[in-house]
C-alpha cells in the first residue's frame, strides 16, 4: 500500500486495514513503514526507545566526491559524505549533531577543517530530525510481521539500519510459504533469528556511540580500524552482555498517579575470559559494573530534579552492592 496512510486495522478471518482512501483485506500484513511505524503503533507492539539527544540533517549538496564516501568525526557529532552517483558530482550529506547545536555553522565549520571543498551556498539544512533507537522485542504480532526499520532502528553512524532490513527480507524470502499461512514455528524462528541480530548491532552501535558519537580527533583511529569492529560481531557476539542499571523514583501512594522517574544506565560488557562460573557472571552484572556507574547514574537522576526546579535531592553517594 504505497503511499497510504493507515488509520486503523481490524482483526478478524481478515486483517482489514483502513486508509484514508480504501480499505484492504489480507491474511498477513508485512509492516515496512520505517522507524515511525503507524502499524507498529496501532498494533501495540512492546518496544523499547531512547532518544540519542542528537539530530540528523539530511542535504544534497555540490562536491567532487571520485565516488568515494568518508565519514568524519568531530566533538559534536559525525558527518557521512555519499556520492550520488558517479556521473553527478554532488554528496548526499548527513550531519548528525547535537540536538541544541547550530548544525548550520558546525557544517561550514566542517567543511572548513577538513578542506571538504563542499559548496554550501545555496543549501539549506532545515529543522532536522530527532535520532532514536526503537526496537521491537517481538517482531510478529496477530499475523502482523515488522520488517526493516519498522522493527529495529538505530543511529546511522555505521550505515547499518539497510543491512538490517535486507536481511529482514532475505529471511522473509526464504520462508515465504510458511509465513503466508502464518506458521507458528516459522514466525517464532523470524523473531528469533532477526532480533537476536537486531540485538548484536544495537550493542555494537551503542559501544561506537558511546566512543565516536560526540568526540573529537577520532577520525584517523576510525578510517584505520574503528568501524572494522563491526566486521569482529561473529567471534565476540557470544562474549558480549548488555547490563542495565536503573535508579527509580518511588514516590507517595497520594502521589503515584503523578511522579513516575526512572533512569536507566546501560552498560556494554565483551568478557575476555572464556568458560567464566555463573557466579563471577553473577557478580560482574549485580556488583562491579553497577559500583562502577552509580555514581555518574546518581550524577544524572539528581541534575534532572534539579534541571526541573527541584533542589537538594538527596540520594546516597555510596550504595553497597555486594551486601545487596
Amino acid at each position: 500500500m504505497w503511499n497510504q496512510n493507515i488509520n486503523d486495522i481490524e482483526l478478524g478471518p481478515k486483517i482489514r486495514v483502513k486508509t484514508q482512501d480504501n480499505n484492504f483485506d489480507a491474511d498477513l500484513v508485512f509492516a515496512t513503514d520505517g522507524m515511525s511505524s503507524n502499524v507498529r503503533k496501532i498494533m501495540h507492539f512492546d518496544t523499547e526507545e531512547w532518544f540519542y539527544g542528537q539530530k540528523a540533517y539530511v542535504a544534497v549538496v555540490k562536491a567532487e566526491h571520485e565516488n568515494i564516501a568518508k565519514q568524519y568525526f568531530s566533538k559534536f557529532g559525525t558527518l557521512a559524505l555519499l556520492p550520488l552517483n558517479q556521473d553527478l558530482q554532488h554528496y548526499s550529506i548527513i550531519l548528525c549533531t547535537n540536538s541544541t547545536s547550530d548544525a548550520t555553522a558546525q557544517l561550514e565549520n566542517l567543511n572548513q577543517e577538513f578542506n571538504l571543498s563542499l559548496d554550501l551556498k545555496d543549501v539549506e539544512l532545515g529543522s532536522g530530525f530527532e535520532l532514536k533507537h526503537v526496537r521491537a522485542k517481538k517482531m510478529f504480532k496477530d499475523r502482523i510481521i515488522l520488517c526493516g526499520d519498522a522493527a529495529n532502528s538505530f543511529h546511522p553512524m555505521a550505515g547499518q539500519g539497510l543491512n538490517l532490513g535486507i536481511g529482514d527480507v532475505m529471511y522473509i524470502d526464504s520462508y515465504i510459504n510458511k509465513l503466508i499461512h502464518a506458521d507458528q514455528e516459522t514466525l517464532n524462528n523470524y523473531n528469533s533469528t532477526r532480533n537476536q541480530k537486531n540485538i548484536q548491532i544495537t550493542w555494537i552501535i551503542q559501544s561506537l556511540y558511546g566512543i565516536f558519537g560526540n568526540a573529537e580527533g577520532l577520525g584517523e583511529k576510525i578510517i584505520e580500524g574503528g568501524m572494522k569492529f563491526l566486521d569482529r560481531i561473529p567471534s565476540i557476539k557470544e562474549k558480549i552482555i548488555e547490563i542495565s542499571t536503573s535508579l527509580s523514583l518511588k514516590p507517595h501512594k497520594d502521589f503515584a498517579d503523578k511522579i513516575n522517574t526512572k533512569i536507566v544506565f546501560s552498560t556494554i560488557v565483551e568478557l575476555e575470559e572464556n568458560n567464566l562460573e555463573k557466579s563471577r557472571i553473577e557478580k560482574i552484572i549485580l556488583v562491579e559494573v553497577p559500583s562502577k556507574v552509580y555514581s555518574e547514574l546518581r550524577n544524572i537522576f539528581i541534575n534532572l530534579f534539579e534541571y526541573s526546579g527541584f533542589k537538594d535531592i538527596k540520594i546516597n553517594k555510596d550504595v553497597d552492592f555486594e551486601k545487596l
